[in-house]
């Protein structure tokens, strides 16, 4: 063996060592509205590596500019702390939608309650195979009421969802919320943020298909019926290079509230106070009518 070749055997054999065997797939979700929320859908194409504890989905396609193409989501700790990286600005947030709507909703205090909350399973059941592995189909209602009470007005609006999932379980990914899930509601009620939680973790392994039809009726009446559909267009084993999980050293931290000004071409100022959730909830309070 001359010395070019044993050098070519001890690259090949580091690159297999820094390799290890994980799931890649590829993935559409589209959306459809009709009513008020009309042009809010957020559609997109994204690659995904998935290896034990990390994960990194990549959007191919994307209506949002907050998660432009080529932009990804990052994790290394089962999906506890995610970051949102984008290449093009060499910027890296943490990314955490269940944190934010819950900030978003606590501000509200007492402005907002939430009534006639209601989750249950509809459907538990095989439902063959896709993409060459066996998949459960389970299938869930969500609804509540959203009662708002503003300069003495109180404003009533009605949420109902249907979701329906189909799962496979031969593919360990519990642990992810790959495609979204209770912590992202729109409430402030904990105890029912983690009865959603619960039930939702009855399903096992990795979705290969969602479908969910979302109504919602306005304090005016009007409807507006929105469906997504999720689906997994390719899967197979992969080895992954660990390098597919490391943040690049150049990159910068941004907060994700800078990133959402840069998406929309501003540029926020270095003065700018800190976003307190605690001081805008106190803020509010002086809307709200005395015993509320």
């Amino acid at each position: 063996m001359n010395k070019f070749t044993g050098l070519l055997l001890i690259i090949a054999t580091a690159c297999v060592h820094a390799a290890s065997a994980g799931w890649y797939f590829e993935s559409k979700a589209d959306t459809t509205s009709r009513g008020e929320s009309e042009g809010g859908a957020f559609a997109h194409d994204a690659k995904t590596w998935l290896d034990g504890n990390n994960l990194r989905m990549e959007f191919t396609r994307s209506d949002n500019p907050v998660m432009p193409a080529g932009s990804y989501l990052l994790s290394r700790d089962q999906g506890v702390n995610l970051l949102l990286v984008n290449p093009e600005a060499k910027t890296y947030s943490p990314f955490n939608p269940g944190e934010f709507a819950s900030s978003m909703m606590n501000m509200m205090g007492g402005m907002m309650k939430f009534k006639n909350a209601r989750v249950e399973k509809l459907a538990d059941e095989d439902a063959g195979e896709m993409l060459g592995q066996a998949v459960r189909r389970y299938q869930f209602n969500t609804s509540y009421d959203m009662e708002m009470n503003i300069f003495g007005m109180r404003q009533s609006s009605r949420y109902e969802s249907n979701q329906e999932i189909w799962a496979a379980p031969g593919i360990v990914a519990s642990h992810f919320d790959i495609f979204g899930g209770a912590d992202a509601l729109p409430i402030s009620d904990a105890s029912f943020k983690e009865q959603v939680k619960s039930v939702m973790a009855e399903v096992k392994g990795l979705p290969l298909k969602q479908i969910i039809k979302t109504k919602t009726t306005d304090p005016s009446g009007k409807v507006s019926n929105d469906q997504s559909t999720i689906t997994v267009t390719t899967l197979r084993k992969e080895n992954i290079p660990a390098a597919m999980f490391e943040l690049p050293a150049d990159y910068e931290e941004v907060p994700f509230f800078a990133a959402i000004a840069n998406a929309a071409g501003e540029e926020m100022p270095d003065d700018m106070p800190a976003f307190d959730p605690s001081a805008l909830m106190e803020m509010m309070k002086q809307f709200q009518q005395p015993g509320e």
